[in-house]
């Protein structure tokens, strides 16, 4: 409050300083104008200058179409409609992509050309890039095709359904190219949740063909919770024959 009134007290001699300057020139001969320093001086003075200052001219209309015209994603023969500014926004690899992309002639859109994937599974990214939904459209069939979709382009929404997804559907088949996928895409979670699996069911996963595919460093990790899940057993065991012992 102290300050505060201290401000206001300024602001009142700095009024009564342009009050005075305002009554000179009232009585001045013609052609006298009030200092150009009592006008800056002066927040009234100030207001008055900002008053009269020409506008400025709006922002370049151009600027805002050029973010929101509509972009074209080609794949294959196929050409998709969605907005740039959608698509930047959901993914920093698609931004990307699409500085990069040959400038357009004028009133045509631009081009955005991808490869290695399918229409289906770009119709589910550009749906989750909009409205940021997946779950209904991920099955079986394309759940390891949408978590690679979406470690490419960053999209981590997509790809923490896509994992949950593959969680909760592992089973004896699809456990190995599960945890191939989990490794490529650098989903740890769910590559430990494939390990834990496999470990669990070993004599039926290991007559997979994906089996013998596994790198080195994989089975290096199944080989390790395989001894961790031994000697857990071993001592679960141990602990029971001395307490039946005593």
């Amino acid at each position: 409050c102290a300050r505060f009134g201290q401000q206001c007290a300024r602001f009142g001699q700095q009024c009564a300083r342009f009050g005075q300057q305002c009554a000179r020139a009232s009585t001045s001969p013609p052609g006298w104008r009030v200092s150009k320093h009592a006008h800056a001086a002066c927040p009234l003075g100030r207001a008055v200058a900002r008053a009269r200052a020409p506008a400025r001219p709006p922002a370049d209309p151009p600027t805002l179409a050029a973010r929101t015209r509509p972009h074209v994603v080609r794949v294959q023969d196929e050409r998709i409609a969605a907005h740039r500014i959608v698509l930047a926004g959901a993914s920093e690899t698609l931004k990307k992509l699409i500085l990069a992309s040959p400038q357009p002639a004028a009133g045509e859109p631009t081009v955005l050309t991808l490869s290695d994937i399918s229409v289906p599974i770009l119709k589910t990214v550009l749906r989750h890039c909009y409205n940021g939904q997946a779950e209904n459209t991920i099955t079986t069939d394309n759940a390891l095709d949408l978590l690679d979709a979406a470690h490419r382009f960053g999209l981590g929404g997509l790809k923490e359904l896509s994992t949950q997804f593959l969680t909760y559907h592992l089973n004896k088949e699809s456990a190995v190219a599960v945890l191939i996928a989990a490794d490529r895409c650098a989903a740890p979670e769910l590559g430990a949740q494939c390990i834990q699996y496999i470990v669990h069911h070993l004599k039926a996963v290991q007559h997979c063909p994906e089996f013998g595919q596994l790198p080195k460093h994989l089975i290096g990790a199944i080989k390790l919770r395989a001894a961790q899940k031994i000697e857990q057993i071993s001592s679960q065991l141990l602990g029971k024959r001395q307490r039946a012992a005593s």
